[in-house]
């Protein structure tokens, strides 16, 4: 069973970390306008539950396109679970792929937003007017922060502070514990076509 509370963590942040740029171009490529790969590091505990991960996100804004691949493990309580999951959101559609069961699910983004945010699970800030939506949410806006290289705008609303570059969250964290960060972020990178596509044998 999918850890309902690491899942949440995923779905509040998006996150980033240490720049390279790439400037090898291969066949069967997306053009680097407006693509990142980034990696993420996840460490929380909770109720003595202790939850790791390793993610990479590819993102195309150009084609409007995204893959998230995660691997985590959750311990506690005579408890030692492995996940593998993938996770595509292209043009409408989202499929929430597990790769260790080799079965999915195919949604309407708006539709498994919707199902998320009932959840309690998505509580995404509104980058684009941030001081605004900070505010209405009683939150505080910090003076900028340089992370990984990155000069960032610090934040905290529902509980978690959060260091944001160009839309994406490179850090999050909870009474004063990092709850996920970045490792490393790719600007302009070369993402390769079959990132986005569904692997065969999946139900």
């Amino acid at each position: 069973m999918r850890n309902i509370l690491f899942i949440g963590i995923a779905l509040v942040v998006s996150m980033v970390g240490a720049c390279q740029r790439s400037s090898n171009k291969q066949l069967n490529q997306t053009p680097s306008l407006n693509t990142l790969r980034i990696e993420f590091e996840t460490k929380s505990s909770f109720g003595g539950m202790e939850i790791t991960a390793h993610e990479t996100q590819w993102i195309d804004q150009k084609n409007n396109r995204k893959a998230i691949r995660t691997q985590s493990e959750t311990k506690g309580y005579g408890v030692n679970q492995k996940e593998e999951q993938l996770t595509i959101e292209e043009g409408d559609w989202v499929y929430t792929i597990d790769l260790i069961s080799k079965t999915g699910t195919k949604m309407k983004i708006g539709q498994f937003k919707e199902i998320a945010q009932a959840m309690g699970q998505f509580v995404k800030p509104d980058f684009k007017n941030l001081e605004e939506f900070v505010k209405q949410n009683g939150g505080t806006i910090f003076p900028n922060e340089t992370f990984l290289g990155k000069d960032c705008k610090v934040f905290e609303v529902f509980g978690l502070k959060q260091w944001l570059y160009k839309d994406q969250v490179l850090k999050v964290e909870m009474n004063g514990q990092v709850m996920r960060q970045a490792t490393q972020i790719e600007e302009d990178a070369n993402i390769p076509d079959d990132v986005f596509k569904i692997p065969e044998g999946i139900h």
